[in-house]
């Protein structure tokens, strides 16, 4: 005679985020990302997102929510007739990258922009650039390199958020996105001491410490060629406004990119600007480090 065993579903949490991070200011209404789901993707989404997990949001928010399902032999994302289904891993990853992208659109006080940032006392050095060209490779690499100020301290991988106002660069703490190509390269300049990777899951990191925000002080448009030797073109501003457009990110329910025009013509008209090959970290750090003084 059979037996039907009855399996209670995992207990349903709730965490909360703020993305991108901000102090929490009384009677100042939060953006809050409100995420529902199982413990296990709960707890790799608190691990993504630590910076901006919030254990009491304020009493005065405005709410995004999604949910995160356990079906029968996968899961499920959810949020506002948008839908993914995989692993638990790759939904998290998915809510995750839902989740950023939702809050940054409805931030029309900052400008963003497609790339990487790092910084020390003396000012921001912004990388703006198309996915895969190596952005975070090279912001890991300009980390590992000892200044004459010090460390060139990572402010973002992947979207720099530039102030309309005032035009400093602010940190952005969400985690790096690696490849195996990537943690390689990691290993090899021995970065771990100031790295996370782990609880992270794989293909994530995330600095130990990060810059604080800074004024910009150069646009660099890199280049990945393995090989190559360094090579710097200066760029005059046409040319570098068309370059940089093209890494502007907006949203249309927020006017698109008009309202960005004017602080990205700042910031083109205050910083040096040049297209950049390079290959070898090393050498290009110190080249980096150069323009930074001399800039």
């Amino acid at each position: 005679m059979g037996s039907l065993i009855l399996q209670a579903p995992p207990a349903i949490q709730v965490a909360c985020f703020a993305i991108p991070h901000a102090q929490a200011v009384s009677g100042t209404v939060q953006s809050v990302c409100r995420v529902e789901g199982p413990p296990e993707c709960l707890a790799v989404m608190i691990e993504l997102l630590r910076p901006f997990y919030l254990v009491h949001p304020g009493p005065h928010r405005a709410e995004v929510q999604c949910k995160l399902m356990r079906l029968e032999s996968f899961y499920a994302f959810e949020a506002g007739g948008v839908c993914h289904f995989g692993s638990c891993l790759e939904v998290t990853r998915f809510c995750e990258w839902w989740m950023v992208a939702c809050s940054l659109s409805r931030r029309l006080d900052l400008c963003q922009i497609h790339g990487a940032a790092v910084a020390d006392e003396r000012g921001a050095i912004l990388m703006p650039g198309r996915s895969g060209c190596g952005k975070t490779t090279l912001t890991l690499g300009l980390y590992n390199f000892k200044t004459s100020s010090g460390r060139l301290l990572p402010l973002c991988d992947d979207v720099i958020l530039l102030e309309r106002t005032g035009r400093l660069v602010r940190p952005f703490k969400r985690c790096f996105h690696i490849d195996r190509a990537t943690l390689e390269i990691i290993e090899r300049l021995g970065l771990g001491d100031l790295l996370t990777l782990d609880p992270l899951p794989e293909g994530f990191c995330r600095p130990e410490v990060w810059s604080d925000p800074r004024i910009p002080r150069l646009l660099i448009f890199p280049e990945y060629c393995p090989g190559a030797a360094l090579h710097l073109e200066r760029l005059r501003p046409a040319r570098a406004w068309m370059m940089l457009v093209n890494h502007l990110i907006a949203s249309p329910d927020l006017g698109g990119t008009t309202p960005h025009f004017e602080t990205l013509s700042a910031l083109i008209n205050s910083v040096e600007i040049y297209r950049m090959v390079h290959s070898d970290l090393a050498v290009t750090a110190a080249a980096l480090d150069k323009l930074l003084s001399t800039g």
